[in-house]
């Protein structure tokens, strides 16, 4: 990639960028030879033609800096809404079995990608990291690790959310019998990633892989009738405890007995249900939902296994199907409510999910889920007025995280195409509102610079990318942001 500067026309100039032999990006910048003249300039009459030649290459230069500032402004803001687009956090807790804090624990995120970038994170005194501005160009496919000396991870608890709060998939817990890593997990672009760790003694997390190794060669020689074979379990019991353990392929085959002995319990083909979908295996897991459902048609929770078994195969019409079902059984539970919005927004009716989140304020006035949902899809169809109100909702009833909402509604506003002068300004005071709340959050310093950048407002760039190198000097940009402030300050 190169940048070429060449002589267009008589006084006209081109600054262009050539990747390979096309040039995809270029700025026109007239460049006058004949000196600044009625400007104010005075020349000496014994050698006037010798500073008028001077006056004319300063001239030239300077013109020929400020295109190429403009040039570099425009292609950092193209390159600044492709970055947004993957834009990401994560954040979690991670603490021992007691659940007391664990500090200096290194918690890293990286995108699966080729040639990816790691983004890394440490848990303070109170057991708490927190992750900002994770790129991924290829998708929302992440792996994260943990590592901490003398510690070693047993659990982990992971919550993934869409830039509108809502939940990619339901909470996971999921036991870990050893190793760091890596785990893949699923990153919305601008959405969040709230994963949690338990953690032990790395002794003692090997005395118990020992004591599970010893029994399951204990067991194995009580079944060649080596030993004395210990009384048997009731299946349905070992079933769940193996599940329980995180060990869901070793729990299958007893869940099978546990249903060929009572097949008309559906609490037990609710729970196979539950470990099936979990393992991926969808067609098996939609036979024993469905079985459950017509013993137990009020069963809310194995409905919802069935929404997420057609989610995971990508049938969004007989996932809403399955999600109005569940809205007769229980016409104000919140989650069924919730799910019809994600289902709308995946499907891009945005009606519906407007419907839907509406009909969650109705139940529960103090959702701010549902209040920031709405205030971007008000926003999104035009009606700045109900979204306005919305957006006000939610600060008055979680000024917390009053940062985030003005956040992701100028990050949504600046990545929607087409968007003008007016989109722009509008994302600038939603920005500036964050940071007018919260005055350390980079981030959004960041993506104000390149706002402002848009409108020609150099010098609050200039100011905003200050404050987010300032807040933010290890960042994996910083380089490059302190690289143009240097621009912006010629």
């Amino acid at each position: 990639m190169f940048l070429v500067l060449s002589r267009f026309r008589g006084e006209a100039w081109h600054l262009f960028l050539e990747k390979g032999s096309v040039p995809f990006f270029a700025v026109h910048v007239p460049v006058s030879t004949q000196g600044r003249g009625g400007s104010g300039a005075v020349y000496n009459r014994g050698d006037g033609e010798k500073q008028r030649k001077k006056a004319s290459e300063r001239t030239i230069m300077r013109r020929l800096t400020i295109g190429l500032l403009l040039f570099t402004a425009c292609t950092l803001i193209a390159g600044a809404a492709h970055a947004q687009t993957g834009a990401c956090e994560a954040n979690g807790e991670v603490k021992d079995r007691d659940g007391n804090p664990i500090k200096g624990v290194v918690v890293t995120y990286t995108p699966k990608t080729p040639n990816p970038i790691s983004y890394t994170g440490k848990t303070n005194k109170k057991g708490r990291y927190f992750i900002a501005g994770m790129f991924n160009t290829q998708g929302d496919d992440w792996s994260v690790t943990i590592e901490a000396e003398g510690w070693a991870p047993v659990q982990m608890r992971v919550e993934s959310r869409t830039v509108n709060r809502v939940l990619v998939f339901e909470p996971a817990t999921k036991e870990i019998k050893g190793g760091n890593g890596p785990w893949d997990l699923p990153i919305r672009p601008l959405g969040t990633a709230k994963v949690d760790f338990t953690m032990a003694p790395s002794d003692e997390v090997e005395a118990e892989r020992v004591a599970r190794s010893q029994a399951a060669a204990a067991a194995a020689a009580a079944e060649s009738g080596q030993a004395p074979a210990q009384p048997t379990r009731d299946p349905w019991d070992e079933a769940l405890t193996l599940a329980s353990d995180g060990d869901l392929d070793g729990a299958i085959p007893l869940f099978e007995k546990a249903i060929k002995n009572e097949p008309e319990d559906a609490e037990r083909r609710s729970a196979f249900s539950k470990v099936l979908y979990q393992l991926g295996r969808m067609d098996e897991a939609e036979e024993q939902a469905l079985a459950a459902i017509e013993l137990a048609p009020d069963d809310v929770d194995t409905r919802m296994v069935l929404y997420s078994v057609y989610m995971g195969d990508g049938e969004l019409d007989r996932a809403k199907a399955v999600l109005e079902a569940a809205r007769e059984v229980a016409p104000e539970d919140t989650r069924i409510l919730k799910q019809l919005a994600f289902v709308a927004d995946e499907a891009g009716n945005q009606e519906d999910a407007i419907a839907a989140w509406e009909a969650v304020t109705a139940v529960d006035p103090t959702d701010t889920e549902a209040w920031m949902s709405l205030g971007d899809l008000y926003a999104a169809t035009g009606d700045m007025t109900r979204s306005g109100e919305a957006y006000q909702k939610v600060t008055e009833l979680d000024p917390g995280n009053a940062h985030q909402i003005f956040y992701n509604l100028g990050a949504l506003i600046m990545n929607e195409p087409g968007h003008g002068e007016a989109d722009t300004r509008k994302a600038i005071q939603a920005f500036r509102k964050a940071v007018e709340i919260k005055p350390d959050y980079a981030q959004a310093y960041k993506q104000l610079a390149f706002a402002l950048l848009n409108v020609g407002d150099r010098a609050g760039a200039k100011t905003a990318l200050e404050n987010y190198v300032k807040h933010a000097p290890n960042a994996p940009d910083a380089a490059q942001m302190k690289a143009i402030l240097q621009t912006l300050s010629k």
